[in-house]
């Protein structure tokens, strides 16, 4: 990148000495690219007794802010298509700050492994990702409450989807049911998305029984929302046409959550040639539903 472009990316704040630290933080590839390098005394020169010699006591905000700035300039690198750039930066917070003690610090190593496990799905290095996301989960899964239990939470989601999506069945289910044995958030996403994975796995693993239990317990939580987002939607009329109408359309009418899907529940009863009575803004829905239905059908 031209210097220019990267200076302005990182848009680093006055700090005195602040700006050679955050050249020293950058692999040297980048950081040449900024300017001169920086003088062998400076506190966060390489050859330093790694983060033990770094001022990272909880006080020290300008260390919080140039790290930050990494994050930043991570992920304009992302957006400049630079993405083995951007996982260098990922790679150097981790490894200098990944033992810290300060909250903050620790915050921005998990935002850190959480943007290099994206980087490396949307580079489609699976494996890789599925790696990173585990190491967030490794370093933070114990946390109850704050910021880095999120990102355990989310890693560990994002870990499952990506079994999911490389079939290792077996390992999607045990990751989704390690976000199901999390303490319980005012927020039902997470759940969900674990309860649909947990169930398309166990249903490419051949366990009928194991994915419908899934589907119940995805049903009892829609049942206590006002409206039902769209990714479960999704996901019931997925595996509706694996597990086939009629079997839905049961568990549906059995869940708590049957009038808040009433809309599925009519499309699936127009599929199989039945006559539900409905008013005509849901008939509408269904009908909507229907061609959908009738496109993943046609995918198989």
């Amino acid at each position: 990148l031209e210097r220019a472009v990267l200076a302005q990316l990182l848009k680093v704040p006055t700090l005195g000495e602040g700006r050679p630290q955050l050249l020293q933080l950058l692999p040297a590839g980048l950081a040449e690219a900024l300017g001169p390098a920086v003088p062998s005394t400076s506190r966060l020169a390489p050859g330093a007794s790694g983060v033990d010699a770094l001022p990272g006591d909880e006080g020290d905000t300008s260390i919080d802010r140039l790290v930050g700035d990494l994050l930043e300039t991570a992920r304009a690198l992302r957006k400049l298509k630079r993405p083995e750039d951007a996982l260098a930066v990922y790679d150097d917070v981790v490894r200098r700050f990944g033992g810290s003690e300060s909250p903050a610090l620790l915050r921005m190593v998990a935002v850190a492994l959480v943007n290099k496990g994206a980087a490396l799905a949307k580079m489609h290095r699976l494996e890789d990702a599925i790696v990173a996301y585990g190491e967030v989960a490794h370093r933070f899964e114990e946390e109850t409450s704050g910021p880095q239990s999120d990102l355990a939470e989310y890693a560990l989601l994002q870990k499952a989807c990506l079994e999911l999506r490389t079939r290792r069945y077996a390992a999607a289910i045990r990751t989704a049911d390690r976000v199901l044995e999390r303490p319980l958030t005012d927020s039902p996403e997470n759940r969900i998305r674990s309860h649909l994975v947990r169930a398309r796995a166990t249903l490419a693993s051949g366990d009928v029984p194991g994915c419908e239990k899934s589907i119940g317990a995805l049903l009892a939580i829609l049942s206590r929302l006002d409206s039902v987002p769209g990714e479960p939607i999704d996901g019931l009329l997925e595996l509706g046409v694996e597990l086939g109408p009629v079997r839905m359309l049961e568990l549906i009418r059995a869940s708590p959550a049957v009038d808040l899907l009433l809309p599925l529940s009519t499309a699936f009863e127009e599929e199989l040639g039945l006559e539900p009575k409905v008013a005509r803004e849901v008939e509408k829905v269904a009908r909507d539903i229907r061609r959908e239905l009738a496109r993943l059908r046609d995918g198989r």
